[in-house]
């Protein structure tokens, strides 16, 4: 029952943190990570994955009823990430879990820092390319 609170009390703010800027896989992974030490580490990254997803998906859908969305570029990002997300999931299978239980803390770590080393990350909105170029760009 206490892992069950402790997911529950971290997935709340994970979600909190992920509506705001995003980023909430940096407090439900280490805690998942944590709450079930032997799990595979594919099957706890999913998890937290799959936890953001559905969250941003709520949180797309009614951001569009408001705001006319830019589909010719979305539609192309939507795609290029669906196929690197199939493949990062696919890539994280092969390498053993106690390496990446190893690998992951630091990554989160150096993820961190770069967060708080750059405070004005996505402050400003200045879009600088239009039409093809735009969908193209937000492909890569």
């Amino acid at each position: 029952m206490p892992e069950l609170v402790t997911v529950v009390i971290a997935s709340l703010a994970a979600g909190f943190v992920n509506s705001i800027a995003g980023g909430g896989g940096l407090i439900s992974l280490p805690v998942l990570l944590g709450v079930f030490p032997t799990a595979p580490v594919a099957t706890l990254l999913g998890t937290s994955k799959a936890a953001m997803v559905w969250g941003t998906l709520w949180a797309a859908g009614s951001y569009s009823r408001h705001v006319r969305l830019p589909w010719h570029a979305l539609i192309p990002a939507i795609v290029t990430a669906l196929v690197g997300g199939l493949f990062g999931a696919w890539l994280v299978t092969l390498f053993s879990t106690q390496w990446l239980r190893h690998l992951l803390p630091v990554m989160l770590l150096v993820t961190l820092a770069y967060t708080l080393l750059r405070p004005d990350l996505g402050r400003v909105h200045a879009p600088i390319h239009a039409g093809r170029g735009e969908a193209a760009r937000a492909a890569s």
